[in-house]
């Protein structure tokens, strides 16, 4: 059976969205091909239900927060049981605040965690400096989950 996968991604300025399109060509590029992509506005927690696999995208602002449009739905997320999900996160941050550089990617893993998800990958930081090389190693960030999953 196929397997399908799921991106969630919040996105202010359009960076994190930027990326989730670099995390899906790697998945095709590994062979997958029943991808989703949402905007966080536009995914319900029951989004979920659906999918085995699922990838969150998240930025950090200010001191750490969860990209605002984010934030309800990682509320939901909190009370979501995910013992049968394969997850992995990815975020956009600026290092220039090292305390709490892409501190959303942490936040989304702690929750992911306590309601019994599993990370498949290591999760990907991103600074927001957008080199065609870190585009490049975003694509295959995603083309690596594509091949654990196969």
């Amino acid at each position: 059976m196929e397997k399908k996968v799921l991106i969630i991604y919040g996105s202010t300025t359009g960076n994190t969205q930027m990326c989730s399109q670099y995390v899906k060509e790697g998945l095709e590029e590994a062979g997958i091909s029943n991808i989703t992509v949402k905007n966080v506005l536009d995914a319900q927690i029951k989004d979920l239900d659906e999918y085995e696999y699922i990838i969150f995208g998240c930025s950090t602002w200010d001191l750490g927060a969860l990209q605002y449009d984010f934030e309800p739905f990682h509320e939901e997320l909190s009370d979501y049981d995910l013992a049968t999900k394969k997850v992995a996160v990815f975020g956009c941050g600026d290092e220039a605040y090292e305390d709490s550089y892409c501190a959303a990617i942490h936040t989304i893993e702690d929750t992911i965690k306590k309601q019994g998800g599993h990370i498949i990958y290591k999760n990907l930081p991103i600074n927001s400096d957008f080199t065609d090389e870190k585009l490049e190693e975003i694509k295959d960030w995603g083309k690596k989950i594509g091949e654990q999953i196969k």
